[in-house]
């Protein structure tokens, strides 16, 4: 949750790299428009933006039984749904504010996340820590991500979308105009490992391997050109020879339908009184906010 201002900002921009990925409105009809056409004058308008409201929603089904520490006493054994919705700025000075509910086998945890200022979040979770608020430092928790080089921002910038995208297709209904197209999984990793100046052949290798379907759409308001919905699906096995490293995992369902309102409106975040430091084990020994 300390990097949960980052949601938005990087949903928004990985998007518009990929153009979308996956199938389209049966009702709908082709547009005129090209995908290039879209996605550019969507990173225009979107460059003008300082706010968007969200409303996100996960889906995880994990296949097999997690077993021993990493099956977090349960918790991720059995379907997991994550909304998550709220207003982010989409450049300084950061905001950012959302309510999140996480359901899972056992039950559900409800809680909020804000940041007023980018440099500290304050988290409340009621089921888990009361009814009070606790603070993060975010400027130590991003720390080690910014000196190792590099933002997500400026890798994504530099990938090549055509080298990755298969059956792309653009379609028209009423206000709206849609990207679809399925992701090839072995060269998105060669292109991101191209941009990044490594070498990544085994890892293309094995996400091949692993990798059964990825597909999305990302749709347009016409008037506007602003992103106004994000869908995607991803479908993970655990590549044979690697089960014993996965604690009984064989593979994950990952569902992602978000939509994007409420551009540039103003919105205010007030820093919590009385917010006292998060407990760093709250998910037991071994393990941190950093790495939630």
């Amino acid at each position: 949750m300390a990097r949960a201002r980052w949601l938005i900002p990087l949903l928004l921009v990985a998007s518009l790299v990929v153009a979308g990925c996956g199938g389209s409105d049966p009702a709908s009809s082709p547009s005129a428009r090209t995908p290039a056409e879209l996605v550019g004058a969507a990173q225009k308008a979107v460059a003008n933006q300082s706010s968007v409201g969200f409303d996100i929603k996960l889906g995880v089904t994990l296949k097999g039984q997690l077993q021993g520490a990493g099956a977090a006493a349960g918790l991720l054994n059995g379907p997991l749904t994550l909304d998550i919705q709220g207003h982010s700025t989409t450049k300084a000075p950061e905001k950012f504010d959302a309510t999140f509910d996480l359901g899972f086998s056992g039950g559900t945890f409800t809680g909020e996340v804000l940041t007023p200022d980018g440099k500290t979040a304050y988290i409340q979770l009621p089921s888990l820590l009361g009814s009070g608020w606790h603070r993060v430092d975010l400027q130590n928790a991003s720390a080690g991500s910014a000196s190792s080089g590099g933002g997500s921002s400026s890798l994504l910038s530099g990938l090549d979308a055509k080298k990755f995208l298969r059956d792309t297709t653009v379609t028209s209904s009423g206000d709206t105009d849609t990207i679809a197209a399925t992701l090839d999984i072995p060269a998105l990793v060669s292109e991101v490992t191209r941009a990044a100046g490594t070498g990544g052949g085994a890892v293309g290798s094995s996400a091949q391997k692993a990798v059964k379907h990825a597909q999305g759409s990302m749709s347009f308001d016409k008037s506007s050109h602003l992103p106004t919905a994000f869908d995607a699906n991803l479908g993970v096995v655990v590549p044979k020879g690697q089960g014993s490293a996965a604690d009984g995992l064989k593979g994950v369902d990952l569902t992602i339908h978000a939509t994007f309102d409420d551009w540039s409106k103003h919105f205010s975040v007030q820093t919590p009184s009385g917010a006292t430091p998060l407990p760093r084990n709250l998910f037991g020994s071994g393990s941190t906010l950093s790495t939630f």
